[in-house]
């Protein structure tokens, strides 16, 4: 999913967020755990965009005391909107 997301801006959100990992040249893996309904996003800038390679609700497991994939985001604006709500949270 190709998002209009600032790439610049994005890579200072994900520089500056303990939840976020860089798993590769350009690609990076953000659980956003600030929204309402956490979410965890495999995040790619290698062509020098912005694009989600998979995106996933959280939920928490009490028995487990964890954190697990849900509901898959399926929509390129969904996934947009949640992105920006995350980074507008760490201003």
């Amino acid at each position: 999913m190709r998002l209009d997301i600032d790439l610049k801006a994005l890579l200072g959100f994900l520089e500056g967020n303990p939840d976020a990992e860089q798993i590769g040249s350009g690609e990076y893996v953000v659980d956003l755990f600030e929204l309402d309904r956490p979410v965890t996003m495999e995040i790619s800038t290698k062509d020098g965009g912005v694009s989600v390679q998979g995106a996933a609700y959280l939920e928490f497991e009490k028995e487990l005391q964890g954190w697990y994939m849900s509901d898959t985001v399926t929509s390129t604006q969904e996934a947009e909107a949640l992105l920006r709500q995350a980074m507008q949270a760490h201003g």
